[in-house]
C-alpha cells in the first residue's frame, strides 16, 4: 500500500508542472480522462479537450501542452497526424504522447514517438501506471537514452558524422537498443547508403518487429533499392497495424502491383475505403492495380479471378470510362466477347454518347456483324466525329479485304486530316489487305 501511495504522490508532483491535451470525439470519454487527470493532481486550467484533429491542432499551437492523449483508430492517419505535429513541438525528453484505443485495436508501436497505450474503457489504476511509467522514462532518461537523444539532436542538425559516433557510443551501453539501429539507419538513408540503412532498419526490427518508424524506414529504403518483392512482404504490417494516408496507400498499391502480390489487394482496398479523403492520383493507382491483377489472371486462364479483380477496379472507378475501355479490350484480345459486352454494360449512362463508348462498341460489332454492316457502321461513326486511329485502321483493313481500295483511300484521306502521322501506317494496312498492284499510291 505504501508503494502505491508513494507512486500516487510522485505522479502528482510530476503532473503539477505539466499540461495536457486530450483528443477524443467522445465527450464522455474525454470528460472521464479529464476528471482522472484532475484526481492525479493536474490543474484544471492545464487540461484541454478537443473533438476533432483540427481543433486539437489549434490547441497544440496555442497552448503547447507537454502531454498528449489521442484516441487512435488504426485505419485512419488523421489522429496520428496530431502525434507527428506534437513530436516536432518539444524535445523528446520534454513530451509524452499516449494513444487511447479499444481493446480490439492493436497498439501502435513507435519508440520515442508514442510513450504508452491506454485501453478503453480505461480504469484509474491502469491509467495512473501508464502515465507514471511514461513520464519517468521520458523526463528522466537513463545513460543509454541520453546518448541516443544526443545522437538524435546531432542528426537533426545535419551533423551526421558526429551523430554516428554518438550512436556507436550508445550501442556500447545497450547493444540491443532499437533506437541505436533506427538512428544509424536514418543517417545512412539520408546520405544515400541505402544498403547499410536496410541492414540497420532490419536490426531495429529484430527488437521490435512492429515499430512504426523502423518498418516505414525499411519499406522506403527497399523501394529506393528497387526490391519490390521484399517491400511487398511488409505491406501486411501497414494494413493490419499502421495509420494510412493517400500518399502511403498509393505506394503500397504500387508496390504489391510491381511485385505481383495481388493477394494483398483485398486488405488494401479495405484501407482505401476507410480513408476520409481519397486523392484522384490514389484512385487511379488503385484502379490500375486491379486492372493489372485482372490482366495477369487472364493470362493464366483464371477467368473468375480476373472478373473479380476487374469488378473491384470498377467499384473504385465507376466514373472513368478509360477503365471500361481497357478492360473490354483485354477481354476482346483473349476472345471473351460475352464477358466484354457484360462488362461494358456496367458503364455509367453519361458515357453512352461519348466517342470512346461508340468506338469500343464498334470493336465489339466487328466480332459479330457481317462486313457490309460493319462498313456502314464504321462510316457513320467517322461521319459523326468518332473516328480514332483504331477505327480508321479497322475501316481501311475492312475496305481492303472487300476489294474497295478507293473507299479505303478515302478513309485514309479523312484520317490524315486529324492524324497526319497515320498516313504511312494506314497504307501499310491497306497493302496487307489487298493484292499490291491494286493499291493506288497517293500523289
Amino acid at each position: 500500500m505504501q508503494n502505491t501511495s508513494n507512486a500516487i504522490d510522485g505522479l502528482k508532483i510530476l503532473l503539477a508542472a505539466q499540461s495536457c491535451l486530450i483528443l477524443d470525439p467522445s465527450k464522455s470519454s474525454a470528460a472521464n480522462l479529464r476528471a482522472a487527470l484532475r484526481q492525479f493532481g493536474m490543474a484544471a486550467g492545464k487540461i484541454f479537450t478537443a473533438a476533432t484533429v483540427e481543433e486539437a491542432e489549434a490547441f497544440l499551437i496555442e497552448k503547447k501542452p507537454t502531454i498528449l492523449i489521442v484516441d487512435f483508430q488504426e485505419q485512419s492517419s488523421e489522429s496520428f497526424r496530431l502525434v507527428e505535429v506534437f513530436e516536432g513541438m518539444h524535445s523528446e525528453n520534454l513530451r509524452v504522447a499516449l494513444l487511447a484505443a479499444s481493446g480490439e485495436v492493436a497498439p501502435l508501436q513507435s519508440d520515442g514517438q508514442i510513450d504508452g497505450h491506454i485501453a478503453k474503457p480505461f480504469n484509474l489504476d491502469g491509467l495512473r501506471r501508464t502515465l507514471l511509467k511514461a513520464m519517468i522514462t521520458k523526463f528522466y532518461p537513463d545513460a543509454y537514452m541520453k546518448k541516443v537523444l544526443q545522437a538524435d539532436a546531432l542528426a537533426n542538425k545535419g551533423e551526421d558524422e558526429a551523430a554516428l559516433a554518438e550512436y556507436e557510443a550508445a550501442k556500447t551501453l545497450n547493444p540491443q537498443g532499437l533506437r541505436v539501429h533506427r538512428g544509424l539507419a536514418s543517417v545512412h538513408q539520408r546520405n544515400g547508403r541505402f544498403e547499410r540503412a536496410r541492414i540497420e532498419f532490419g536490426k531495429a526490427r529484430e527488437f521490435s518487429a512492429l515499430d512504426y518508424k523502423a518498418v516505414t524506414g525499411e519499406f522506403d529504403v527497399l523501394l529506393t533499392l528497387g526490391d519490390f518483392g521484399s517491400a511487398a512482404k511488409l505491406v501486411s504490417l501497414f494494413h493490419d497495424s499502421f495509420p494510412k494516408n493517400s500518399a502511403r496507400l498509393k505506394r503500397l498499391f504500387e508496390t504489391v502491383t510491381a511485385a505481383q502480390r495481388f493477394d494483398e489487394l483485398g486488405p488494401l482496398l479495405k484501407s482505401f475505403r476507410s480513408l476520409p479523403e481519397r486523392s484522384e492520383e490514389l484512385v487511379k493507382v488503385v484502379q490500375d492495380s486491379f486492372f493489372a491483377a485482372g490482366r495477369t489472371a487472364l493470362a493464366t486462364n483464371e477467368k473468375l479471378s480476373a472478373l473479380q479483380y476487374f469488378d473491384a477496379g470498377f467499384q473504385v472507378a465507376t466514373h472513368r470510362f478509360d477503365y471500361f475501355e481497357k478492360v473490354v479490350r483485354e477481354f476482346l484480345q483473349t476472345g471473351l466477347r460475352e464477358e466484354a459486352e457484360n462488362f461494358l454494360a456496367k458503364a455509367m449512362p453519361e458515357a453512352l454518347g461519348t466517342s470512346a463508348y461508340q468506338r469500343i462498341c464498334f470493336e465489339l460489332d466487328c466480332l459479330v456483324l457481317p462486313i457490309d454492316s460493319l462498313l456502314d457502321r464504321g462510316r457513320r461513326l467517322i461521319f459523326d466525329g468518332h473516328g480514332s486511329p483504331e477505327v480508321f485502321s479497322k475501316m481501311v483493313s475492312l475496305f481492303g479485304s472487300a476489294g474497295k481500295v478507293t473507299m479505303a483511300e478515302a478513309v485514309i484521306a479523312k484520317a490524315t486530316e486529324s492524324f497526319p502521322s497515320l498516313r504511312e501506317s494506314l497504307y501499310e494496312i491497306l497493302s496487307e489487305s489487298v493484292e499490291p498492284d491494286e493499291v493506288r499510291k497517293a500523289a
